[in-house]
């Protein structure tokens, strides 16, 4: 099983300056990656486990995409 990563941003965390995807390993670890765009390139910043705020968005992402 491969990575899982929907651009989810998280409210204003999300500004152009320093965007944000929220996302799950192939392990099923869920993380944070903040990263920049530099012309046509994307360079990750950082990464990090997401925060409980975070785990909840994601956790509604994936179930709105379920559907009813």
């Amino acid at each position: 099983m491969g990575a899982s990563w929907p651009c989810a941003p998280l409210g204003d965390c999300c500004v152009a300056e320093n965007p944000l995807i929220l996302g799950k390993t192939g392990a099923g670890r869920r993380l944070t990656v903040v990263f920049t765009i530099r012309g046509s390139l994307v360079r990750p910043i950082m990464a990090r486990d997401m925060s409980r705020r975070e785990r909840r968005f994601y956790a509604e992402q994936e179930h709105a995409e379920e559907g009813p």
